[in-house]
């Protein structure tokens, strides 16, 4: 289930109900006003990362969709079928990570320059997005990327295939990491994920 939050730049946002049980998380690791202000900025830089994606499809004139923010993160709807060329695709992808990393470095020199304590939690954790993103893992934006480049050689639906075989093995790791360390949050993660590349996979076969 879903809520409408607005529009902003023509793109409508949505919350979906387990939104607030990573706030929830949040709250019970570091108390609620940490919390609180962790969940925020976990929230909008992922809803920066989603605008990059959706105004790179623009440029190209793919068609785009609205963005929805969840327990682990967000999405935008992006229609990147075969019919949007590899190259397309690989800057559509890497749209979202250039935002963080361009956050990421924004935030930090605020941070050492002006001494603004608060701005160190928003480089941090948008340079977390552009590393964990770039993970080579479908459907990632890595993923996505890695995609793009397979399909100069492949067909687009084994270039998918490949694609999501190798986010299997990545995220199994990440998910073994997890079980060993207890991070059952990052282990469902993985497992959505790794779910969402099974159905687009199925659905390039369909």
């Amino acid at each position: 289930m879903n809520f409408k939050a607005g529009k902003l730049l023509d793109s409508e946002i949505t919350l979906n109900w387990t939104l607030p049980l990573y706030a929830m998380f949040a709250i019970s690791q570091v108390g609620w006003q940490a919390g609180l202000f962790i969940t925020a900025v976990v929230f909008v830089s992922v809803l920066a990362h989603e605008l990059g994606h959706v105004l790179a499809a623009r440029k190209f004139g793919v068609p785009t969709g609205g963005i929805n923010l969840n327990l682990f993160g967000g999405m935008a709807t992006i229609n990147l079928d075969k019919s949007v060329e590899a190259r397309q695709e690989a800057l559509i992808s890497l749209a979202g990570p250039a935002v963080s990393l361009g956050l990421a470095g924004l935030a930090a020199l605020i941070w050492s320059g002006a001494g603004v304590p608060w701005m160190f939690a928003i480089a941090w954790m948008n340079a977390l997005l552009f590393v964990f993103n770039m993970l080579p893992a479908f459907p990632m934006d890595g993923g996505r990327i890695f995609r793009s480049l397979l399909r100069y050689k492949l067909s687009y639906e084994k270039a998918t295939s490949v694609a999501v075989s190798a986010g299997w093995v990545i995220f199994g790791v990440i998910a073994s990491l997890a079980i060993y360390n207890g991070y059952w949050m990052l282990l469902a993660m993985t497992g959505f994920l790794a779910l969402t590349g099974w159905a687009e996979k199925k659905g390039t076969e369909d």
